[in-house]
């Protein structure tokens, strides 16, 4: 039994509600507590509303299945509850062959309940496999469940446009869930939502969901993804805001499995209040940060206060920021450890990213995990150990390629990069770092650091401290900082490949034939030369000009190329990043006659 106010059923049936108010009607033992639609056709318009309605078990306000179509314009579903099953509101459900659709406009959906534990579902709005539903220009606010607060939609096909969802709480996913359906949106507020367990704003689980130009903010959860949640399943935001959301861990968004992609998007002031990952926590999953995306303001009670990756999962990131985020512990911007863990960054920025009481102020890799940085800054950013990066002893992995490494501080050791594992930079500048040892670069414990064209400068103290089971190797590279020591090299000292160009004598092992110590390397100030980063350019006259060992300069993983992405030449080439003279490579079309 069901339809406590109205029914509305048979293939041909057609009702229409014009300023109608529907209220505290009961379908005891049924569905549909307002109004039951089955497969029909019911439209609710012209300030209507559906209120105070209860059904024993779902939609208390509209209850729809078997290919019905509601549409609801200009109206009202308020202080409706269902009391056993799913659909506070309204509930929508398909049927095999036949199409239900569900159209929301100009409405507003609040203060409804579906909060029966484990069962209850979609307190504003319920769809069940099959359905097809639009909403646009309508509030959901204000709805309580046991899952979905506002809007709970499981094997269907929503679009939301011009809307917003607000202040809904449930246990979990206190604004929208997407169960293995299809959500698309634009121009949509999910805002202030919250729940106790996983996805504040939005819980989205082996479904695919899409915003443009939207904004997820304020919402909170107990647990993890403040913002939104995806657990196997694919999201992309589009120009779309992540900001000021509240978790345990994934303030902003916890991606567990799946693909999360970023499209000039803002992921902005989130805070993980309890552990990890105060912008993003990646476990096991693929993220994509591109575009001119944004992580900005993030924060982490424990690891990664822009990022925090673990378990395999990838993080990629092409044309962003990572800027202002901090963290307790370790990782200010970027925290990653465990096997296949991987981060790859391109023409990124990691700027004033701090870990105060831990180590790696801009990045942090440990358990195998492995980061690859190409044409990159890290500047002004802070730690305890790695003032920029950091490497664990325990096997984690980062390649700097034509990156600039500068103005970098840590309160112990590694100003720049500090290395308990496996470091290569290849084609970077290290330049202006500081810290109580080690201002560039720290190699330290049993790790190992290989400098291929690279130059560092100005560090503070000295450029390199090299203990006493590390090792160092060298090749086509440029040590010089008049002010101090340009190394401490404590035990074995430093494999020499040749090429290397030093200010002092104290960097022990440079004793190649075609190296050069004591000598000035006639450095400009680091600034802007051309190409993506910024170099020291080698003044005219400077020692460097064609002292490198030519098959450094040929071979991977210099190519042929200086930092800036400019040609060196074939028959000679500079040590350091910097080419004097070099030049860009020109393709010209082919001509045929």
């Amino acid at each position: 039994m069901g339809g406590g106010g109205l029914a509305n059923s048979g293939p041909t049936a057609h009702l229409t509600l014009q300023g109608t108010t529907v209220r505290v009607n009961e379908s005891s033992g049924g569905s549909g507590g307002g109004v039951l639609n089955g497969e029909g056709v019911l439209v609710v318009e012209a300030e209507s509303a559906i209120n105070l309605n209860t059904a024993f078990i779902a939609g208390g306000g509209i209850h729809s299945s078997n290919g019905g179509h509601v549409t609801i314009q200009n109206s009202t579903v308020q202080g409706n509850t269902a009391e056993e099953n799913h659909g506070g509101g309204i509930y929508m459900e398909g049927v095999e062959g036949a199409s239900s659709v569900l159209t929301i406009t100009h409405s507003t959906i609040t203060d409804n309940k579906a909060t029966k534990a484990n069962i209850g579902w979609g307190g504003g709005v319920m769809l069940f496999e099959g359905v097809t539903a639009d909403i646009s220009h309508s509030h959901i606010t204000h709805n309580e469940a046991h899952a979905g607060g506002g809007l709970f939609a499981e094997k269907s096909e929503l679009t939301v446009s011009d809307s917003h969802v607000l202040t809904n709480t449930a246990v979990m996913g206190g604004g929208i869930i997407n169960r293995e359906g299809s959500v698309v949106g634009t121009a949509v507020t999910v805002q202030g939502n919250i729940t106790t367990e996983p996805g504040g704003g939005i819980y989205n689980t082996a479904g695919q969901l899409s915003l443009t130009h939207s904004a997820i903010h304020h919402n909170l959860s107990d647990a993890f993804g403040g913002g939104v949640v995806n657990t196997a399943g694919v999201i992309t935001l589009t120009h779309t805001l992540v900001e000021y959301n509240q978790a345990g861990t994934g303030g902003g968004i916890a991606s567990l499995g799946g693909t999360l992609t970023l499209n000039a998007s803002m992921v902005r002031g989130n805070l993980a209040q309890a552990m990890n990952g105060g912008g993003i926590a990646n476990e096991n999953g693929l993220v994509v940060i591109q575009n001119g995306s944004e992580l900005q303001g993030n924060g982490a009670q424990l690891a990664g206060g822009a990022i925090y990756n673990i378990s395999g999962g990838q993080i990629t990131l092409h044309d962003a920021t990572v800027t202002n985020n901090t963290s307790n512990d370790m990782g200010g911007g970027i925290y990653s450890e465990g096997n296949n863990g991987l981060i790859t960054a391109e023409n990124v920025q990691f700027a004033a990213n701090t870990a105060p009481f831990g180590d790696g102020g801009a990045l942090y890799t440990a358990d195998g995990s492995e980061a690859n940085i190409t044409t990159s800054h890290f500047y002004e950013n802070g730690g305890v150990n790695g003032g920029a990066v950091y490497v664990h002893s325990n096997s984690g992995t980062v390649t700097l390629n034509r990156t600039a490494v500068y103005s970098n501080t840590a309160s112990q050791h590694g100003g720049g990069v500090w290395a308990g594992n496996v470091v290569a930079l290849n084609n970077s500048t290290v330049s202006g770092n500081t810290a109580v040892a080690g201002g560039g670069l720290m190699v330290a414990g049993t790790g190992s650091a290989t400098l291929i064209h690279v130059t560092l400068a100005n560090n503070s103290l000295f450029d390199v401290y090299k203990n006493g089971d590390a090792s160092l190797t060298m090749q086509n590279s440029v040590i010089a900082t008049p002010q101090v020591n340009s190394c401490v090299v404590i035990a074995t000292p430093i494999s020499s490949l040749g090429g290397n160009v030093a200010d002092d004598a104290t960097c022990t092992g440079l004793s190649a034939p075609s190296d050069q110590v004591e000598v000035d390397p006639l450095l400009a100030p680091l600034g802007d030369n051309g190409g993506d980063t910024l170099t020291h350019a080698l003044l005219e006259g400077s020692p460097a000009v064609d002292a490198a060992v030519v098959g450094g300069c040929t071979a991977e993983p210099i190519n042929g190329i200086d930092q800036r992405g400019l040609g060196r030449g074939t028959a000679a080439c500079d040590s350091g990043a910097f080419e004097l003279g070099g030049t860009r490579a020109v393709y010209l079309p082919l001509v045929m006659r």
